[in-house]
C-alpha cells in the first residue's frame, strides 16, 4: 500500500464522521467502512462519471448497506492526498458478515460485472474496521 493510499484511507475516516476513528477504543456503533476507489477508462467522462455514481448508489438498496456516500476528490497540491480517481464511494456495514454479504448479492454481482468493470480502469478498496 503507498504512503498516498494509506492518507487516503485516514482521510476517509475523517470525513466519513467516524467517531474515535482515530482513537484505539471501538465506538457503540463500531463496524466496517468500506472505501472504494474508482479510475475511468475514460478520465474527465462525464457521462461515465455520473453512471458509475448512479449504480454505486443503487446498491443502497441491500439490507446489509447502513449508510453510502457517493462524490468526486477534492484536488490537492498536498502530496500525500490521493486526488487521481474519479468517483468515491465509503459505505457502512456492521460487521465482516454483513460485508461479505453484501459483496456476494446478486445486485452487486451484477452491476460491478455489467456497468462498473466496464467503465473502471482501476479500483482500490479499503475496509476498515472501526
Amino acid at each position: 500500500m503507498t504512503a498516498s493510499i494509506r492518507f487516503a484511507a485516514i482521510a476517509a475516516l475523517s470525513l466519513a464522521g467516524l467517531p474515535g476513528a482515530m482513537t484505539s477504543e471501538a465506538p457503540a456503533d463500531a463496524g466496517i467502512k468500506h472505501v472504494v476507489m474508482c479510475w475511468l477508462k475514460e478520465p474527465g467522462n462525464a457521462a461515465h462519471h455520473e453512471i458509475v455514481a448512479r449504480v454505486s448508489r443503487e446498491l443502497e438498496i441491500i439490507p446489509e448497506v447502513r449508510d453510502m456516500v457517493v462524490g468526486a476528490p477534492v484536488p490537492s497540491d498536498r502530496p500525500n492526498v490521493e486526488d487521481s480517481f474519479d468517483v468515491g464511494i465509503v459505505m457502512s456495514f456492521r460487521d465482516e458478515a454483513a460485508l461479505n454479504a453484501y459483496l456476494e448479492h446478486p445486485e452487486h454481482v451484477r452491476r460491478v460485472q455489467t456497468t462498473l468493470a466496464p467503465l473502471c480502469a482501476r479500483v482500490q478498496i479499503l475496509d476498515i474496521r472501526y
